[in-house]
């Protein structure tokens, strides 16, 4: 439910209707797949394994692959399908800002700051868990394509 909700914001954020998503699917199906690589660049806050494991789970939901860049700027990066790669970086930038709103309550209580962070990551995985076993046709096209251009 909440995914749907933050899918329909970004929507709404991005201007992007349900026809240009119907308009994709049918280009998707008569053209060839763009491959893309988005990133986000941690400037302000320093990356936390809470941030990968949000990546993870995302690249996992979106039909893309994620890795962790390390330099003076880290960013994890998705890579994967154009739209994919996009829904799954604005996602995480939104699952991120939330996240961390909600754990500056226990700031300086180290443990229960940690704690909340794991609980939340837990809770989206469980939500898309949930998700993929009401609408089984999400779970097919989650489903990795065989023989047909894969990542």
């Amino acid at each position: 439910m909440s995914a749907a909700r933050t899918a329909r914001k970004l929507m709404l954020k991005y201007h992007i209707s349900m026809a240009e998503g119907e308009r994709a699917d049918r280009e998707r199906t008569s053209c060839s797949f763009q491959v893309s690589i988005k990133e986000l660049r941690f400037k302000r806050i320093p990356i936390r394994q809470q941030h990968l494991m949000l990546a993870f789970i995302l690249a996992k939901n979106f039909r893309c692959k994620t890795f962790y860049q390390y330099g003076k700027t880290p960013c994890v990066k998705f890579i994967g399908f154009e739209e994919d790669t996009f829904a799954a970086l604005a996602l995480l930038q939104y699952l991120i800002r939330f996240m961390e709103q909600g754990a500056e309550k226990y700031a300086g209580l180290e443990h229960q700051e940690h704690s909340f962070r794991d609980g939340f990551c837990i809770g989206v995985l469980e939500n898309f868990e949930a998700q993929n076993q009401e609408a089984l046709e999400y779970g097919l096209m989650l489903a990795p394509r065989r023989g047909g251009g894969g990542i």
